[in-house]
């Protein structure tokens, strides 16, 4: 008996995704939170850490640029800081609605933007633990990197390995629990403490199932992403030879002219990079659906080893 649980997930998320088009517009500000692709989000944690580590104050200078202005400006800017964080996890929750409850029903916008401004409270409480939780992985992780270093470049570079690596799978495991939570919050509507407790259940239940998971949709993104940076080069020159040659031969034209190709790409970039955003949420949604209706699914290394090894089955 074939595996066709992977291939009938994402192939099902991208039809959501498809039948969904007014939610196309809300990727590109939901891709500004993140990809939901949790190895893009281990990366960019392991790098936070290498950077702390390679210097200890933390890039400081902008924070005491910051830290030197007036008050009313810091007032202003965290008030604006917090707000737009706040709209973008309403947009998170309205599209994490839209594609969850789309099994079941057609949810138009303003209904989901309506369940976003709702459950804003679980959508805020979650990801705040996950940040905190985040916070204190890389903070312990920085503070071993340092207590035990040596002298002994072989002992430092094994010290490094081991803390990277535990360190990202517990980031790994960390951010698959918060999108599953998201999911079960907002799409299934539970309350925030039982979608995290659920959260938690399935991911020590499905560690394998969930790898693999996060494993294909990072090469699906990784791929998409690859493919955009392509198209955009390979029409940067033809597109962008016209602009140039007006903007030279006609003197009265500002020079930022020639910019509005490159501007124009860079948005068409933009709202691709949204559009495979929203689809990795989709595969979220319908990891979440598949795993709640199927709770001994077992993952495809698993079904092989039973498949071809007699000592699994």
């Amino acid at each position: 008996m074939k595996h066709r649980f992977h291939q009938q997930h994402f192939v099902q998320a991208w039809k959501t995704v498809r039948a969904l088009k007014g939610f196309w517009l809300l990727g590109p500000v939901v891709a500004l939170i993140g990809s939901a692709s949790v190895f893009d989000y281990v990366l960019s944690a392991l790098h936070t850490l290498r950077v702390w580590q390679q210097n200890p104050l933390f890039g400081s200078g902008a924070w005491q640029t910051l830290a030197n202005a007036p008050v009313g400006l810091q007032i202003m800017l965290m008030f604006a800081l917090v707000l737009l964080a706040l709209v973008m996890l309403v947009v998170q929750g309205a599209i994490v609605r839209g594609l969850f409850a789309h099994k079941r029903t057609r949810v138009q916008i303003h209904d989901a933007f309506a369940h976003g401004i709702k459950r804003l409270r679980a959508t805020v409480g979650i990801t705040i633990l996950t940040l905190a939780l985040l916070g204190i992985i890389l903070t312990l992780a920085f503070a071993l990197l340092h207590m035990l270093v040596s002298y002994n470049p072989t002992w430092n570079a094994a010290l490094n390995i081991m803390v990277y690596t535990f360190s990202g799978i517990a980031i790994f495991f960390l951010f698959s629990v918060e999108l599953l939570a998201l999911n079960l919050a907002l799409g299934a509507n539970k309350p925030a403490t039982d979608a995290i407790g659920i959260a938690i259940e399935l991911a020590r239940r499905h560690p394998v199932l969930i790898l693999e998971h996060n494993v294909i949709l990072a090469l699906i993104y990784a791929a998409s992403v690859v493919v955009i940076t392509l198209i955009i080069l390979a029409l940067l020159i033809p597109f962008a030879l016209p602009f140039f040659s007006i903007v030279l031969t006609v003197p009265s034209l500002p020079s930022w002219m020639s910019l509005v190709p490159m501007a124009l790409l860079a948005l068409g970039g933009w709202i691709a990079l949204g559009i495979i955003t929203l689809y990795n949420y989709a595969t979220w949604a319908e990891l979440t659906h598949r795993l709640l209706r199927a709770p001994r699914l077992s993952s495809r290394l698993v079904h092989t080893a039973r498949t071809y090894i007699p000592l699994f089955r």
